[in-house]
């Protein structure tokens, strides 16, 4: 099921039911059961190109959001990623704590594989080294008990790099997807599938979680995974 971002002439956030077959803003497309029932936030400034999507879904015990994101580069302008983490940390903070939290997209940051001061945010097969935005990243996944999943699975680097420069000479990864630290166990895997858009940079990341859905209300659940493109 794919869900459609709205655009936003202002800065704020609404809410908004999801079509059932649409696109992503940025080309990035989130997919989940059927079963999964739909609600979304969108937010974006007039001033820059972020967008927040917030995708929600019930499971056995909680209910869970999904946030698509696109960070300012590494090179921005210092106040616009202060006020890109605000609206984001402003955004989270509507989800309950208890919930299922699932933060991706293009963060535009590098945080590595030194894991130094951030053992319980970035696991041990991250890549290359932290650049400033990747310590803002890891800050924040900090303050909100995320774990950036793309660093917790062992897989060749081709398989974790996800974006490649023009010219081919420089490759990082930038694009992530992490989940809440209670629900760290249900994500299973997460990876980068080559060749999926050619006329992207950036490679397609997947990320796959178990869990236990809610098929009707007063019916037993069931457990079915989930596959999340970022």
């Amino acid at each position: 099921m794919n869900a459609h971002l709205p655009n936003f002439s202002q800065s704020g956030i609404s809410a908004i039911q999801t079509p059932s077959r649409n696109n992503l803003s940025h080309g990035r497309t989130l997919e989940t059961l059927d079963e999964a029932s739909h609600s979304a936030y969108g937010l974006r400034y007039s001033m820059q190109d972020i967008d927040t999507m917030s995708d929600s879904i019930a499971t056995r015990d909680d209910d869970g959001a999904m946030i698509q994101v696109y960070a300012p580069t590494n090179g921005a302008d210092d106040c616009e990623k202060e006020d890109f983490y605000h609206s984001l940390q402003t955004t989270i903070e509507k989800v309950p704590k208890r919930d299922l939290l699932v933060l991706m997209g293009d963060l535009n940051a590098k945080v590595g594989s030194e894991r130094k001061g951030w053992d319980r945010e970035i696991g041990p097969h991250g890549i290359g080294k932290m650049n400033e935005n990747g310590e803002l990243f890891a800050d924040f996944c900090a303050t909100n008990n995320l774990v950036i999943g793309g660093t917790l699975f062992k897989h060749k680097n081709c398989h974790k790099v996800t974006w490649v420069s023009p010219a081919g000479n420089a490759e990082n990864q930038i694009d992530h997807i992490t989940i809440s630290q209670r629900w760290r166990s249900s994500l299973q895997d997460v990876r980068v599938k080559r060749g999926a858009d050619a006329a992207s940079d950036h490679h397609l990341v997947i990320g796959s979680i178990k869990m236990k859905l809610l098929a009707q209300k007063n019916q037993l659940s069931k457990e079915e995974s989930s596959t999340l493109g970022s």
